[in-house]
């Protein structure tokens, strides 16, 4: 019940009183006027909010940091009575969310509600009809979001009884970290001279066949060789070989003690995002942001060129992704990245030699770091001692607004022969990580 609606119940307890106390007849009809009031009101409230279906249609469930997100929303009259006015109020959490209505009318322009883009009010909605609308999201924050709740709401003409109907979530939509190109970025070489294979067996598919074998129980149909499978009369498997290219692993620094993000707000979007050749230029003051944009476009660049790529990253939670390659290994990279969050509590140095094991001799290993513990330095010494090839990415902290600088860790691995890029803030990604 409103505010209104105990009003009008106060004058009807009066009116009443009076009319008992005195007896007159204008007391009695402004008895049945109040009465009369909150019944028809009551139940014009009960018929406005029966019938309405609310339904939202997504485009895609990912985006991309600059991309645009749509939705598509629509509210439909299933009932024998036209509804005065709808309120749709939506409360995704998507940060920058801004989005213009396109309405049924063909009218354009900005919703009325700030920070709730996808929210709407339908006046004069028929019997049997529906109101359309699109939300157009630009996407400026990796991460992984709620599309609602949605609450409708209604009331009757004299706004005595509003009515609320609050629909759960209908889904979530991941925003992927923005990539840089790396167009002059150089190519780490293969595990062995003159790309022969190495012998050693692997359960992925790879273009090197070795051998066959005797189908066992869940090898998949493409391991299957045909010709010795009709040659033997039973089914017969291939065996392979790993490529003789090296395998790529990313390491993420996630210690929520290495990372530094500027308390400053963050300059208001304009509409409009950098060119994927520096997207560095729109994203926050946070040395995060800028660790998971290199390792997103080091993953991208490499698998676009067809080699196998792993990540690792030890944050909230563990992530591992053995190396792979094609598009669903991109799709796994990127979704990791972007729901990767500064929460970790080991060092870069303690993530190293937890995980070494599983990195193979040849392999190259590009570490991502804004710390400057001069362990991340002893752990990519200990890396190419160990017959692998480490590249150090240092995320200079300092000019974060960081107590502490990366600049000496960074000289001090170039002199011990690591190869080294150092990154500042505003830096263009793609120049920075082509300098070593």
């Amino acid at each position: 019940m409103s505010f209104r609606a105990r009003v009008i119940a106060a004058f009807f307890a009066i009116s009443l009183g009076a009319a008992l106390v005195s007896g007159r007849q204008l007391f009695y009809n402004l008895t049945y006027v109040w009465a009369g009031l909150i019944a028809v009101s009551f139940l014009w409230s009960q018929a406005t909010a029966a019938g309405l279906i609310f339904s939202r249609e997504r485009t895609s469930i990912r985006a991309q940091v600059g991309q645009v997100f749509r939705e598509h929303f629509k509210l439909q009259n299933r009932s024998r009575w036209g509804k005065l006015w709808v309120e749709v109020y939506d409360h995704t959490d998507i940060p920058g969310y801004r989005a213009n209505a396109l309405t049924g009318l063909g009218l354009v322009g900005p919703s009325d509600f700030v920070g709730h883009r996808g929210s709407e009010v339908i006046e004069g909605l028929e019997p049997g009809h529906a109101f359309d609308w699109e939300a157009r999201t630009v996407c400026i924050r990796r991460g992984r979001f709620l599309l609602g709740p949605v609450e409708i709401r209604t009331s009757d003409p004299f706004g005595l009884f509003p009515h609320t109907t609050r629909l759960r979530e209908s889904g979530h939509i991941v925003v992927l970290p923005p990539v840089v190109r790396l167009q002059a970025y150089g190519v780490p070489a293969g595990r062995l001279s003159g790309g022969d294979a190495i012998r050693q067996r692997t359960h992925q598919l790879t273009p090197n066949a070795s051998t066959v074998r005797d189908y066992a129980p869940g090898d998949s149909l493409n391991r299957i060789h045909w010709k010795s499978t009709a040659r033997m009369q039973r089914l017969i498997a291939k065996e392979f070989e790993f490529d003789p290219l090296a395998d790529i692993w990313v390491v993420l620094d996630g210690d929520r003690t290495a990372h530094h993000e500027s308390l400053e707000p963050q300059a208001p979007f304009t509409g409009s995002f950098p060119s994927p050749d520096d997207p560095a230029a729109g994203l926050p003051r946070s040395t995060l942001e800028y660790s998971v944009t290199v390792a997103a476009s080091l993953a991208y660049h490499f698998i676009r060129l067809d080699r196998n790529v792993g990540l690792i990253c030890h944050s909230r939670a563990r992530i591992v992704l053995p190396p792979g390659r094609g598009r669903p290994q991109m799709k796994k990279v990127l979704e990791s990245l972007a729901v990767v969050a500064a929460g970790g509590h080991q060092s870069l140095a303690e993530v190293m030699k937890i995980e070494a094991g599983r990195i193979p001799r040849g392999t190259t290993v590009y570490m991502i770091t804004a710390s400057d513990d001069a362990s991340a330095l002893e752990a990519a010494v200990g890396l190419r001692a160990l017959a692998r090839n480490p590249h150090l990415i240092v995320i200079d902290a300092e000019s974060f607004g960081g107590r502490r600088g990366c600049a000496g860790l960074a000289a001090e691995a170039q002199q011990r022969g690591i190869r080294t890029s150092l990154i500042r803030y505003g830096q263009s990604l793609a120049e920075a990580l082509t300098r070593v």
